[in-house]
Protein backbone atom coordinates (compact mmCIF):
# COMPACT_ATOMS: atom_id res chain seq x y z
CA UNK A 1 0.00 0.00 0.00
CA UNK A 2 3.05 2.26 0.88
CA UNK A 3 4.04 1.57 -2.52
CA UNK A 4 1.42 2.46 -4.32
CA UNK A 5 0.57 5.54 -2.61
CA UNK A 6 4.00 6.91 -3.52
CA UNK A 7 3.76 5.72 -7.24
CA UNK A 8 0.38 8.00 -7.62
CA UNK A 9 1.55 11.84 -7.21
CA UNK A 10 4.49 10.59 -10.21
CA UNK A 11 1.58 9.16 -12.12
CA UNK A 12 -0.79 11.97 -12.18
CA UNK A 13 1.66 14.97 -11.85
CA UNK A 14 4.55 13.76 -14.43
CA UNK A 15 2.93 10.57 -16.49
CA UNK A 16 -0.73 11.54 -17.21
CA UNK A 17 -1.38 11.81 -20.52
CA UNK A 18 -3.70 13.72 -23.24
CA UNK A 19 -6.27 12.28 -25.52
CA UNK A 20 -3.94 11.88 -28.89
CA UNK A 21 -0.92 10.65 -26.34
CA UNK A 22 -3.83 7.97 -24.63
CA UNK A 23 -5.16 6.84 -28.30
CA UNK A 24 -1.37 6.71 -29.11
CA UNK A 25 -0.39 4.71 -26.34
CA UNK A 26 -3.34 2.18 -26.12
CA UNK A 27 -2.63 1.58 -30.21
CA UNK A 28 1.25 1.02 -29.22
CA UNK A 29 0.17 -1.46 -26.12
CA UNK A 30 -2.06 -3.72 -28.51
CA UNK A 31 0.43 -3.51 -31.23
CA UNK A 32 3.81 -4.39 -28.32
CA UNK A 33 2.00 -6.42 -25.50
CA UNK A 34 3.89 -9.43 -26.15
CA UNK A 35 7.00 -7.91 -26.62
CA UNK A 36 7.07 -5.83 -23.97
CA UNK A 37 6.34 -9.16 -21.84
CA UNK A 38 9.19 -11.51 -23.38
CA UNK A 39 11.68 -8.33 -23.36
CA UNK A 40 11.07 -6.95 -19.94
CA UNK A 41 11.86 -10.41 -17.79
CA UNK A 42 14.21 -11.29 -14.95
CA UNK A 43 15.88 -14.37 -13.97
CA UNK A 44 13.30 -16.35 -11.74
CA UNK A 45 15.90 -16.40 -8.58
CA UNK A 46 14.74 -11.94 -8.28
CA UNK A 47 12.31 -11.15 -6.53
CA UNK A 48 9.04 -10.08 -8.03
CA UNK A 49 9.81 -7.43 -10.62
CA UNK A 50 6.61 -5.85 -12.43
CA UNK A 51 5.43 -5.53 -15.82
CA UNK A 52 2.73 -3.98 -17.46
CA UNK A 53 -0.25 -5.76 -16.38
CA UNK A 54 -2.45 -4.06 -19.13
CA UNK A 55 -3.69 -1.64 -21.16
CA UNK A 56 -4.65 0.90 -19.17
CA UNK A 57 -1.59 0.38 -16.97
CA UNK A 58 0.74 1.21 -19.65
CA UNK A 59 -1.47 4.13 -20.67
CA UNK A 60 -0.97 5.20 -16.83
CA UNK A 61 2.97 4.53 -16.23
CA UNK A 62 4.41 4.84 -19.45
CA UNK A 63 7.69 5.24 -20.20
CA UNK A 64 8.39 4.47 -16.74
CA UNK A 65 8.12 0.40 -16.27
CA UNK A 66 6.11 -1.10 -13.08
CA UNK A 67 9.08 -2.66 -11.44
CA UNK A 68 10.85 0.44 -11.21
CA UNK A 69 8.76 2.39 -9.13
CA UNK A 70 9.48 -0.57 -6.22
CA UNK A 71 13.19 -0.68 -7.48
CA UNK A 72 13.76 2.73 -6.82
CA UNK A 73 12.60 3.17 -3.50
CA UNK A 74 14.79 0.46 -2.74
CA UNK A 75 17.80 1.96 -4.09
CA UNK A 76 17.01 5.11 -1.93
CA UNK A 77 16.66 3.40 1.23
CA UNK A 78 19.55 1.38 0.14
CA UNK A 79 22.02 4.36 -0.24
CA UNK A 80 20.74 5.77 2.65
CA UNK A 81 21.64 3.02 4.71
CA UNK A 82 25.32 2.50 3.79
CA UNK A 83 26.12 5.74 3.62
CA UNK A 84 26.98 6.45 0.30
CA UNK A 85 24.64 9.69 0.12
CA UNK A 86 24.64 12.48 2.77
CA UNK A 87 21.11 14.44 4.09
CA UNK A 88 20.18 15.86 1.33
CA UNK A 89 18.47 12.65 -0.50
CA UNK A 90 14.94 13.44 -0.49
CA UNK A 91 12.91 10.54 1.39
CA UNK A 92 9.82 8.72 -0.20
CA UNK A 93 7.15 10.20 -2.66
CA UNK A 94 9.83 13.34 -3.06
CA UNK A 95 12.38 11.32 -4.07
CA UNK A 96 10.21 9.43 -6.58
CA UNK A 97 8.84 12.56 -7.90
CA UNK A 98 12.23 13.82 -8.54
CA UNK A 99 13.69 10.68 -10.12
CA UNK A 100 10.68 9.98 -12.81
CA UNK A 101 10.79 14.22 -13.91
CA UNK A 102 14.84 13.52 -14.56
CA UNK A 103 14.01 10.57 -16.53
CA UNK A 104 11.50 11.63 -18.28
CA UNK A 105 13.45 14.71 -19.32
CA UNK A 106 15.83 12.73 -21.14
CA UNK A 107 13.75 10.99 -23.08
CA UNK A 108 11.74 14.36 -24.38
CA UNK A 109 13.94 14.45 -27.96
CA UNK A 110 12.97 10.28 -28.27
CA UNK A 111 10.34 9.00 -30.03
CA UNK A 112 7.30 7.08 -28.78
CA UNK A 113 8.32 3.61 -28.04
CA UNK A 114 11.60 4.28 -26.10
CA UNK A 115 11.80 3.24 -22.36
CA UNK A 116 13.66 4.32 -19.67
CA UNK A 117 17.17 2.64 -18.83
CA UNK A 118 17.74 2.54 -15.31
CA UNK A 119 21.02 4.45 -15.31
CA UNK A 120 18.73 7.74 -16.01
CA UNK A 121 17.68 7.66 -13.03
CA UNK A 122 21.74 8.58 -11.21
CA UNK A 123 20.93 12.22 -11.73
CA UNK A 124 18.75 11.83 -9.30
CA UNK A 125 20.94 11.02 -6.47
CA UNK A 126 24.63 11.98 -7.83
CA UNK A 127 24.00 15.52 -6.20
CA UNK A 128 23.57 13.65 -2.55
CA UNK A 129 26.13 11.13 -3.28
CA UNK A 130 29.38 10.98 -1.18
CA UNK A 131 32.61 12.59 -3.20
CA UNK A 132 34.21 9.17 -3.12
CA UNK A 133 31.07 7.28 -5.28
CA UNK A 134 30.92 10.22 -7.83
CA UNK A 135 34.38 10.09 -8.21
CA UNK A 136 34.81 6.66 -9.13
CA UNK A 137 31.77 7.20 -11.99
CA UNK A 138 33.52 10.26 -12.94
CA UNK A 139 36.68 9.11 -13.39
CA UNK A 140 34.94 5.99 -15.50
CA UNK A 141 33.64 8.04 -17.98
CA UNK A 142 37.31 9.73 -18.76
CA UNK A 143 38.99 6.43 -18.69
CA UNK A 144 40.34 6.11 -22.13
CA UNK A 145 40.45 2.17 -21.67
CA UNK A 146 36.32 2.38 -21.48
CA UNK A 147 35.61 3.19 -24.87
CA UNK A 148 32.32 3.44 -24.76
CA UNK A 149 29.61 5.93 -22.57
CA UNK A 150 27.90 2.90 -22.35
CA UNK A 151 30.53 1.57 -19.94
CA UNK A 152 29.72 4.45 -17.28
CA UNK A 153 25.99 4.01 -17.67
CA UNK A 154 26.36 0.19 -16.71
CA UNK A 155 28.59 1.22 -14.01
CA UNK A 156 26.11 3.24 -12.79
CA UNK A 157 23.34 0.63 -12.80
CA UNK A 158 25.84 -1.16 -10.97
CA UNK A 159 26.23 1.00 -8.33
CA UNK A 160 22.06 1.50 -7.83
CA UNK A 161 21.33 -2.22 -7.24
CA UNK A 162 24.91 -2.60 -5.36
CA UNK A 163 23.14 -3.61 -2.15
CA UNK A 164 20.13 -4.91 -3.12
CA UNK A 165 18.63 -8.05 -2.51
CA UNK A 166 15.62 -7.86 -4.46
CA UNK A 167 17.91 -8.05 -7.81
CA UNK A 168 20.43 -10.73 -8.67
CA UNK A 169 23.44 -8.52 -10.60
CA UNK A 170 23.67 -11.17 -13.58
CA UNK A 171 23.78 -10.44 -16.91
CA UNK A 172 19.98 -11.61 -18.00
CA UNK A 173 18.44 -8.82 -15.33
CA UNK A 174 21.50 -6.09 -16.34
CA UNK A 175 20.19 -6.61 -19.84
CA UNK A 176 16.31 -5.44 -18.95
CA UNK A 177 17.54 -2.68 -16.68
CA UNK A 178 19.47 -1.17 -19.59
CA UNK A 179 16.63 -1.55 -21.84
CA UNK A 180 15.75 1.70 -23.73
CA UNK A 181 13.08 0.75 -26.94
CA UNK A 182 10.12 -1.38 -26.40
CA UNK A 183 11.82 -3.19 -30.19
CA UNK A 184 15.60 -2.90 -29.11
CA UNK A 185 17.41 -6.34 -29.67
CA UNK A 186 17.90 -8.19 -26.69
CA UNK A 187 20.38 -9.89 -28.12
CA UNK A 188 22.77 -7.44 -29.46
CA UNK A 189 22.29 -5.42 -25.47
CA UNK A 190 23.36 -8.77 -23.85
CA UNK A 191 26.48 -8.86 -25.69
CA UNK A 192 26.83 -5.12 -25.75
CA UNK A 193 26.55 -5.93 -21.88
CA UNK A 194 29.06 -8.21 -21.48
CA UNK A 195 31.42 -6.11 -23.63
CA UNK A 196 31.22 -3.70 -21.21
CA UNK A 197 31.02 -5.90 -18.24
CA UNK A 198 34.50 -7.48 -19.22
CA UNK A 199 35.78 -3.62 -19.85
CA UNK A 200 34.74 -2.80 -16.25
CA UNK A 201 35.82 -5.94 -14.40
CA UNK A 202 39.85 -4.98 -16.18
CA UNK A 203 39.94 -1.74 -14.87
CA UNK A 204 38.75 -3.43 -11.62
CA UNK A 205 36.16 -1.26 -10.96
CA UNK A 206 33.42 -3.79 -10.52
CA UNK A 207 33.58 -8.00 -9.47
CA UNK A 208 32.11 -10.81 -10.30
CA UNK A 209 31.19 -13.09 -8.30
CA UNK A 210 29.66 -17.17 -9.47
CA UNK A 211 27.21 -15.14 -12.40
CA UNK A 212 26.83 -11.85 -10.44
CA UNK A 213 28.76 -8.54 -10.98
CA UNK A 214 29.17 -5.94 -8.22
CA UNK A 215 30.42 -2.40 -8.08
CA UNK A 216 33.50 -1.72 -6.44
CA UNK A 217 33.97 1.09 -3.72
CA UNK A 218 37.35 2.73 -3.64
CA UNK A 219 38.49 0.03 -0.48
CA UNK A 220 37.18 -2.84 -2.38
CA UNK A 221 38.99 -1.47 -5.56
CA UNK A 222 42.45 -1.46 -3.63
CA UNK A 223 42.57 -4.55 -2.42
CA UNK A 224 41.43 -6.04 -6.16
CA UNK A 225 45.05 -4.53 -7.33
CA UNK A 226 46.64 -5.60 -4.73
CA UNK A 227 45.32 -9.37 -5.29
CA UNK A 228 45.90 -8.85 -9.22
CA UNK A 229 49.84 -7.53 -8.40
CA UNK A 230 50.40 -10.46 -6.40
CA UNK A 231 52.83 -12.87 -8.27
CA UNK A 232 51.90 -16.56 -7.48
CA UNK A 233 53.25 -19.87 -9.35
CA UNK A 234 50.78 -22.87 -10.56
CA UNK A 235 52.70 -24.99 -7.96
CA UNK A 236 51.12 -22.87 -5.19
CA UNK A 237 47.25 -23.25 -6.75
CA UNK A 238 48.10 -26.94 -6.65
CA UNK A 239 49.17 -27.39 -3.66
CA UNK A 240 46.46 -25.19 -2.23
CA UNK A 241 43.67 -27.45 -3.68
CA UNK A 242 45.96 -30.29 -2.92
CA UNK A 243 45.79 -29.59 0.99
Amino acid sequence: RQNFKSEMPAKKRLLEKNVDADTNLRKLYSQKSITLKNHISFSSDTAEMKNFRDENEFVISYPMVPYQYKLLQAVFENVRKTGAAGKHLSHGERSLLDSCQIAVKLLKEKETGCLIPFHYFYRAIEGSLDSSVKKIIEQASENDKLIKPFDADLLKTLFMIKYLKEIKKNKENLTTLTLSEIDEDKLILKTNIEESLARLEKETLIKKSGDEFFFLTDEEQEIGREIKSTPYEDREITDQLSN
